[in-house]
């Protein structure tokens, strides 16, 4: 869908040899690959787990899925020298299309580093209509909340309070204030995130960046918010902090 950029913010040392000796040591490379992966604490939720109520939430609600969409971006690995190697390109995951679901052959040094990554833009890169992937797949948000892009599409049912199937649409974006007049501002609610000690060998050469559904819900009333949550201030920053324990790095 898109091409994958890796910049490399230092120099990463491939070969080590004496001047005064001819042999040779090669640091050698490997070719990993990054996973994205969706449960609900600990049980994994795929397209093929689409459309039933067989989730519940912290506060009591069962709930189903029908689409699940999100950015993920900055992807950085940072060896124990401080070189940082960047995957300078965002990751759309749509789990109904089956999309975003790896990113593969990324040539690394062996070694151990401290992964990190970002859930939704930066405000510095939240540009309207910057990415014709994107806008082809209808991420954008309207310009009276803000414009920009989406960060996470969450949709699905849920059971209400008095026992009536009913939508729900948990949409996250940079926080509008003031949304749907002419003042409207946005506010950066993307989500850093990071793991340490991941060891980067022959033997382990697979990323896992998992995101826990269960946790955008603690807490979370849908009787009171399953929707028209994108011009809504209060809950965007809420969500934001939800995120904080989404993801996981292994």
């Amino acid at each position: 869908m898109k091409k994958i950029a890796i910049t490399l913010f230092a120099a990463v040392a491939l070969m080590a040899c004496d001047k005064d000796d001819d042999n040779e040591t090669v640091t050698p490379n490997v070719a990993i690959d990054i996973n994205f992966s969706q449960n609900f604490d600990g049980t994994e939720v795929t397209s093929a787990d689409f459309n039933s109520l067989d989730y519940t939430v912290e506060h009591g609600e069962m709930i189903s899925f029908s689409r699940m969409r999100y950015l993920i971006t900055d992807i950085t690995f940072t060896n124990a020298d401080g070189v940082s190697t960047i995957v300078d390109e965002y990751n759309f995951v749509d789990v109904g299309a089956g999309m975003g679901a790896s990113i593969e052959n990324i040539s690394l040094p062996a070694g151990t580093y401290t992964v990190s990554a970002r859930f939704g833009f930066t405000e510095e890169k939240n540009t309207t209509n910057a990415y014709n992937d994107l806008n082809a797949a209808s991420w954008n948000v309207p310009e009276p909340m803000g414009g920009g892009y989406h960060y996470m599409q969450l949709e699905g049912q849920y059971i209400n309070d008095i026992g009536v199937t009913t939508g729900y649409a948990y949409h996250t974006i940079s926080a509008a204030q003031d949304a749907m007049t002419p003042n409207v501002t946005r506010e950066d609610t993307s989500i850093p995130f990071s793991a340490n000690n991941i060891v980067i060998s022959n033997d382990n050469d697979t990323v896992d960046i998992k995101m826990n559904i269960a946790e955008w819900f603690k807490p979370w009333n849908l009787n009171e918010r399953d929707g028209m949550l994108m011009g809504n201030y209060q809950a965007q920053l809420d969500m934001e902090t939800n995120g904080q324990t989404v993801f996981t790095i292994e």
